[in-house]
């Protein structure tokens, strides 16, 4: 799906952190995703995220 979407992909993430307790992992960072749509008038976007997952 996204594959054919954009035309233009970029994904970079910052601020990574990683918190241990115990036997649990949490880490939190931001990414940026910038793309420009595919198409006849392709149109620029851009996702701002602070992301978090909990291994365990």
């Amino acid at each position: 799906m996204f594959g054919n979407r954009f035309t233009k992909r970029d994904l970079k993430s910052h601020t990574e952190s990683i918190g241990i307790y115990g036997d649990m992992a949490i880490l939190e960072f931001y990414w940026v995703f910038d793309a420009t749509f595919s198409g006849p008038d392709p149109d620029q976007m851009q996702s701002k995220v602070r992301e978090s997952q909990v291994l365990k």
